[in-house]
């Protein structure tokens, strides 16, 4: 069997130049598409950071709200006890509002200024512990012994 071999023009330098042009150009072009994908999926993917970010702070600006609501709560509690403990104790109405004041602080309601139930959980009925197992007369002791005034 005979194999007849088509017959190939010789190419001048003008097409090689023009088909090294064309390969050229389809590289470049190749490369340049690439890049602009690139960019589009970090440009989605900052989007996307951005987004996470503003949710976050939003989470955590509420988060500090129930924390400066609390600790605004804590405050006017422990005012209100250090403000007794000036009071003398052996008035029965102190006494009272002592207790009454020392079970507020012990059973303050964290379950709806404290969102995360771990937090929760470790604060309730151990915040200031050491102060609230003083009674009025400790407190008396204290203010006479440090040259306080009871009145």
């Amino acid at each position: 069997m005979e194999i007849h071999h088509p017959k190939v023009e010789k190419k001048n330098l003008k097409e090689y130049l023009l088909e090294g042009l064309m390969i050229f150009l389809a590289v470049t072009l190749g490369f340049l598409a690439e890049n602009l994908r690139e960019h589009f999926a970090e440009r989605s993917k900052e989007h996307q950071y951005i987004a996470s970010f503003i949710r976050n702070l939003k989470d955590d600006t509420a988060d500090l709200r129930h924390v400066i609501e609390s600790d605004r709560i804590q405050v006017k509690g422990l005012d209100s006890m250090l403000n007794l403990a000036r009071q003398n104790m052996a008035i029965d109405s102190n006494r009272k509002s002592w207790h009454q004041v020392k079970n507020e602080i012990k059973n303050l309601n964290f379950s709806r200024t404290c969102p995360d139930k771990e937090v929760l959980n470790s604060c309730q009925g151990t915040l200031f512990p050491d102060l609230l197992a003083l009674t009025p007369f400790h407190i008396n002791a204290l203010f006479s012994a440090h040259g306080g005034e009871n009145q």
